[in-house]
């Protein structure tokens, strides 16, 4: 088994409000992961606030719902988008799911602990087995295109430290956007570029959204939901 690492910080502020590691989160495959209510007490203890959540999407009977969530620490602000559908939620209610992911991201951003740990509002099992399809079909799929830009990306994250602007950030997202739209898998096309999709949205979500301007996150996820729903469709007739 792999040995679960959980970080200083982590375990420190832990160590303050009186929760152990075990109490406030559970062992995924060696990644520690944070129970909602355990996030909930640390943001109570801490202080944080939050703004009245700011609906993107949503389609009720769908299912489908995106909010936008602005939090407040100490005189730090940070906002996060919660997205709750039916390939990423199984329960009945859309609406509180997505403010919770939305919320656990802020928290996590405001403490610091973005990047290192993962609240359970964020993994499922179904998100569990579409990310490592995933990686096994990056290594298999991936086309020399791509090779090429991301070792374009590298050399230019490596060779200067001013961050990409929203503009460029957003144009290159919706080009992978698009490329995924476009692969053509030898069985089962819609089905793997939906889980691609999802995949790919979410890894935007942890890195990239946090960056770029509210405007174009709002678009991309318009985008994302249009798409998501076209494959959807062809999925459904597939049956």
């Amino acid at each position: 088994m792999a040995k679960t690492n959980v970080p200083k910080k982590v375990l420190d502020l832990l160590a303050e409000v009186g929760l152990s590691t075990h109490q406030a989160g559970w062992d995924c495959h060696g990644t520690w992961v944070m129970y909602h209510k355990a996030a909930e007490k640390l943001a109570g203890y801490k202080k944080v606030k939050f703004d009245k959540p700011e609906i993107i999407h949503q389609d009720v009977g769908q299912k489908e719902v995106v909010m936008l969530v602005t939090g407040h620490c100490g005189g730090i602000t940070e906002w996060s988008f919660g997205e709750a559908t039916p390939s990423n939620n199984k329960n009945a209610y859309p609406y509180a799911m997505a403010e919770k992911r939305a919320k656990d991201r802020v928290i996590l951003k405001l403490l610091g602990f973005h990047g290192d740990v993962y609240t359970d509002t964020e993994i499922d099992d179904q998100l569990q087995q579409q990310l490592k399809r995933q990686a096994e079909r990056n290594i298999e799929n991936t086309s020399e295109q791509e090779v090429k830009e991301q070792k374009e990306s590298s050399t230019s994250n490596n060779s200067s430290s001013v961050p990409m602007s929203s503009s460029k950030m957003f144009d290159k997202i919706k080009k992978h956007i698009d490329l995924i739209q476009r692969k053509g898998y030898k069985e089962n096309k819609e089905q793997l570029q939906h889980e691609e999709l999802v995949a790919y949205f979410v890894e935007c979500n942890d890195t990239h959204f946090k960056t770029m301007d509210k405007k174009h996150v709002e678009d991309l996820t318009k985008e994302f939901f249009r798409i998501e729903k076209e494959l959807k469709f062809y999925i459904e007739r597939a049956k």
